[in-house]
């Protein structure tokens, strides 16, 4: 599954996992891939990281940037 964020809730995602691990290798290397390439596409990834990443913002106190992940995951079928 490929899903669309908005590059600043990616960035927000990544600036706050260099600080709280714990988010899965294969999960960041697809955000590190939209960060260098200034794009907005994210995966892929199975719906269930997906899943795994909203659980992490929230975990982390980006609440916004779950909600955001989870619509952009309705979004996309």
């Amino acid at each position: 599954m490929i899903v669309v964020l908005p590059l600043d809730t990616i960035l927000r995602i990544l600036d706050h996992a260099s600080a709280a691990s714990a988010l899965a290798e294969n999960i960041l290397s697809a955000l590190n891939r939209a960060r260098k390439s200034k794009a907005s596409v994210v995966g892929p990834l199975e719906a269930a990281q997906f899943n795994e990443l909203s659980v992490w913002c929230r975990d982390v106190g980006l609440t916004r940037e779950g909600e955001i992940v989870e619509a952009a995951v309705r979004a996309s079928g």
